[in-house]
């Protein structure tokens, strides 16, 4: 039997269309044998490969067709540094920033940037400031429509008033100064001082503006401590004995001190003058212990500053409160101003309320000593 001999050199199919093996072959219509002539298979599923080829080629061909119509990237250039060529170099060359020309020229730039910026923030502030000014001088709101008078209970508004030299309709801005604490709270320094100088009675003035249209007089008067007796009335003096007002009658509720040798005629809005000035100082030390009890009793019965009608310094250094009595007379109460005044005076509050003083009459209560003794009047 001859056995004939069969070529097994592929190299015409694969080599030609760079196939690898036989199944590539077979799907592009090869036949493996010796037969390498290209033919299209007959059977059914070589169709369907032959399609899907078909398909996969055109698919590839649009895709072609997409990217040429596409329209070009262009491609960017290699940045190249203009300010050399400006200054007469190579477009591709820059000078230094470190020398002195670059220096020079940083300079100017950064002074004018610097003097620039200022001018604008100048022109913000002057119109801020433009703009405020307008506003206040234009609003109605900052012009005087009314005058208001707080705390005054012995001076009149009209006396307040004569001293006033704001008109209604006037701007507020005008008479406005003194300190700056007057400045910044928009206070009439110059008011206030004028208001105060004609009313001895009043300690301290305050006269401000408050938004809208309106001006506050706030006074406060001085707090009449004690009456000194005059030859022709009697002159009401504060804590500092400064003379507050002069009045003929007793119209007021204080001790009147006797027996005081002035050196001159009392004037409203003056120190008194007297011959001895530690006297109205022990005097006022009693007057104020007399209020300070007054304060601390919580019963509400009779009240020194009420009962003490008198006040009267002895040839030493003793004082006489006098008390006077429902049914004609007076207590006589010797007392001194030491460091048991204090005590003497809460106990002589006791007294008073508990009627064991008014009951035995007339007489003499003498509290100088650690003891106090009582002495009526029929004993004499």
């Amino acid at each position: 039997m001859t056995r004939r001999k069969v070529n097994t050199s592929r190299s015409d199919g694969f080599q030609r269309r760079g196939l690898h093996n036989e199944r590539d072959a077979r799907s592009y219509g090869y036949r493996v044998g010796n037969d390498s002539t290209p033919t299209r298979a007959s059977s059914r599923p070589a169709n369907a490969q032959d399609r899907h080829n078909v398909s996969r080629e055109s698919s590839v061909s649009s895709k072609r067709k997409q990217l040429s119509n596409a329209p070009k990237r262009q491609k960017r250039e290699p940045y190249l540094s203009t300010k050399g060529a400006q200054d007469g170099y190579p477009q591709s060359f820059a000078p230094s920033p470190y020398t002195d020309e670059s220096k020079r020229r940083r300079k100017r730039k950064n002074l004018f940037s610097f003097f620039r910026g200022w001018f604008l923030k100048f022109l913000v502030v002057f119109a801020l400031m433009l703009g405020i000014a307008a506003f206040i001088i234009y609003y109605p709101g900052f012009y005087i429509t009314s005058f208001v008078i707080e705390g005054s209970e012995h001076v009149s508004s009209a006396e307040i008033m004569d001293s006033v030299d704001k008109a209604i309709g006037e701007h507020f801005i005008f008479g406005i100064g003194g300190s700056t604490a007057h400045w910044f709270g928009l206070r009439y320094g110059a008011m206030e001082k004028r208001i105060a100088e004609r009313n001895p009675m009043l300690r301290e003035v305050r006269v401000a503006f408050c938004f809208p249209s309106q001006v506050v007089i706030d006074v406060f008067e001085k707090t009449e401590v004690i009456a000194l007796r005059l030859t022709d009335g009697y002159a009401l003096l504060d804590r500092n004995f400064d003379v507050i007002r002069v009045i003929s009658s007793p119209q007021f509720d204080l001790p009147i001190l006797e027996g005081v040798r002035l050196l001159e005629a009392a004037e409203p809005g003056k120190p008194i003058a007297v011959e001895e000035p530690e006297e109205l100082n022990s005097v006022l030390s009693i007057t104020a212990a007399m209020i300070r009890q007054d304060d601390l009793d919580q019963t509400g019965g009779i009240l020194l500053m009420d009962a003490v009608r008198k006040i009267r310094h002895d040839d030493k250094d003793a004082y006489y409160l006098f008390i006077p009595l429902e049914q004609g007379g007076e207590i006589r109460v010797k007392i001194k101003d030491n460091r048991l005044l204090q005590q003497k005076l809460a106990l002589l509050a006791q007294l008073i309320n508990t009627w064991q003083l008014k009951e035995r009459g007339t007489g003499e209560l003498d509290m100088t000593g650690e003891r106090s003794v009582f002495k009526p009047d029929s004993a004499y």
